[in-house]
């Protein structure tokens, strides 16, 4: 995770306070989406990994398809959701 973050040029200082006190959380996130018509469908979203700032607790997330991670989890895109 922390080297795909990297390898994109993620800052490890934290937006909110400068420091660099993250802590990747253990579980993942499902970031969900709405559809065109605003309507909810439930089980579609982006699966993501979320940060958090120890010192001021910013959370910063990072969908996992987008940083080549899927694989990992067992995950693959939609074609038409990226």
């Amino acid at each position: 995770m922390w080297a795909a973050l990297a390898k994109r040029g993620v800052p490890q200082k934290c937006p909110g306070c400068g420091k660099n006190t993250w802590t990747l959380c253990k579980d993942l996130s499902l970031l969900q989406q709405l559809a065109m018509d605003n309507s909810l469908p439930l089980g579609t979203g982006q699966p993501c990994v979320s940060l958090h700032c120890d010192n001021c607790a910013n959370i910063q997330i990072f969908n996992l398809i987008v940083l080549d991670l899927g694989d990992l989890f067992g995950m693959t895109p939609i074609d038409d959701q990226i």
